[in-house]
């Protein structure tokens, strides 16, 4: 049985609690952290429940690449990270753009703007802030998958 979904899941879980100290320190404190995701709790329940569910089965993909295909453990690792964090921030700023972005852009009739605002936005500032860490978590997954050699 593949186990590179469940070795995935952990790191997706170690990576956002590393993303979760990160904007605590950036927001001044768990208490103004708690207060963002109280604010946009189907945003972030969405985007982090995308992470997981395809994690999962990227995981799965990277460890048949990775042992099967002879890919490189560390690029392939890094390259799946990055696409699991793209996949949940963007199903994340989807749900705001739908909730809140369409009704201004019927309000204003500007969706250049609600665009701008809900879906670029949180993808450049997740990325701003995720990207390293994301790479370094990706990296390491990538040498465990090789690693994990079926007997």
């Amino acid at each position: 049985m593949k186990s590179g979904g469940r070795i995935t899941i952990l790191f997706i879980t170690i990576n956002l609690f590393i993303a979760a100290l990160l904007a605590a320190i950036l927001v001044g404190g768990v208490g103004k952290l708690l207060q963002v995701l109280i604010e946009w709790p189907l945003n972030f329940g969405l985007g982090i429940a995308a992470m997981y569910a395809l994690g999962f089965y990227i995981g799965n993909w990277m460890e048949t690449l990775i042992q099967q295909k002879k890919w490189n453990g560390v690029l392939t690792g890094m390259m799946g990270a990055m696409l699991i964090l793209f996949i949940g921030t963007f199903v994340g700023a989807m749900v705001g753009f739908f909730l809140e972005g369409v009704p201004y852009w019927q309000r204003t009739q500007d969706l250049g703007s609600a665009m701008e605002d809900y879906l670029l936005k949180p993808l450049y500032w997740i990325f701003a802030f995720g990207t390293i860490p994301t790479i370094i978590a990706g990296s390491i997954l990538g040498v465990r998958l090789k690693k994990n050699v079926p007997a």
